[in-house]
């Protein structure tokens, strides 16, 4: 019974961005500080990418049972080490390490990447995850930030970027929701409504996760994205695709 709650597609995918975050920091405890701030957005991240995949392979079903197992035990796996990072971090004294190594920023953010593009591979193909539409969204929404960063005299720009666009990729979602919902009457145009909500929620968490490795100084003492932002996003998909089937 219990090795259906094993996965090691899952299992790797969450482990590689955990390990990303040992390497920024050099091994030091202050690993523990970015794994938590990016673990939740990393299950969300596979759950969107197994979502992706669902959608384009709704005529296969067979097809659907590696893609929904992604898509449940990495939010299992992310809560897990969720609680274990959040349990290090405030009972520990963690200080924020006085300077890092580019080429150990440069090696997490290359695993990082790695393992996205891996994953994609294995499950799925990257064309089903490239969309014109959301990546003008993340443009814009990158944009947005910057600009009320300016504006607002912001002491870390990027860290504004890595802490807001996570709740900017939910709007582009809930776009697409709506998107879905106006064009209920066309089959044809709900699956790419779909994409564009999935696939723009997908690009902001991987840009933002991607800084947080890269700059390691953001993720301290910032807004941590918690467990209620992944059940959030999952009982949006959920409700996606509950809409999905009553509609199609």
């Amino acid at each position: 019974m219990f090795a259906a709650l094993v996965d090691l597609t899952s299992v790797l995918f969450i482990s590689l961005p955990i390990g990303c975050a040992f390497i920024a920091s050099k091994g030091s405890k202050y690993g523990f500080v970015i794994a938590r701030s990016i673990i939740v957005q990393v299950g969300v991240i596979a759950a969107l990418i197994g979502a992706i995949f669902m959608l384009g392979s709704l005529s296969d079903p067979d097809a659907l049972y590696p893609a929904t197992s992604i898509l449940l035990l990495a939010f299992v796996y992310a809560f897990i080490f969720r609680g274990v990072a959040g349990l290090v971090v405030n009972n520990c004294e963690i200080d924020l390490p006085l300077e890092f190594e580019f080429k150990f920023l440069a090696a997490a953010c290359f695993i990082f990447l790695l393992s996205l593009s891996w994953v994609i591979s294995v499950i799925g193909d990257f064309f089903a995850f490239m969309d014109f539409g959301s990546a003008l969204f993340l443009l814009a929404s990158i944009s947005c930030i910057l600009f009320i960063g300016v504006v607002s005299d912001a002491e870390n720009i990027l860290k504004l970027v890595a802490d807001s666009l996570p709740f900017a990729g939910l709007i582009g979602f809930l776009i697409g929701f709506v998107l879905c919902l106006a064009f209920a009457d066309d089959p044809a145009a709900i699956g790419p409504a779909l994409a564009f909500g999935f696939i723009s929620l997908l690009y902001t968490n991987c840009i933002s996760v991607f800084i947080k490795l890269a700059k390691p100084c953001v993720n301290h003492n910032s807004e941590v994205i918690g467990w209620h932002y992944g059940v959030f996003v999952l009982i949006g998909i959920g409700s996606c695709w509950a809409l999905l089937i009553s509609l199609v």
